[in-house]
């Protein structure tokens, strides 16, 4: 519930790095969250590709016909 998130503690840092175009092509984070007892520190690099250059491909039918995934809450 939204009670819990009353204790949420979240800090972070980013740094983002831009083409010559002023496009993002990679972006890394540090983040630290912390609530009651439990703490979390993360190290995130993200890579952005340009996706509109990105041949098209035939999905395997496996893929496809996949089970969808649930997964549960803590």
């Amino acid at each position: 519930g939204m009670e819990d998130l009353e204790d949420l503690d979240i800090s972070y840092e980013m740094e983002m790095l831009l083409d010559q175009e002023y496009r993002n092509t990679e972006t890394y984070m540090t983040m630290k969250m912390k609530m009651a007892e439990m703490s979390i520190d993360a190290d995130i690099k993200m890579v952005y590709s340009d996706f509109n250059h990105v041949p098209d491909f035939e999905m395997p039918s496996a893929a496809k016909d996949a089970k969808e995934m649930t997964i549960p809450a803590p």
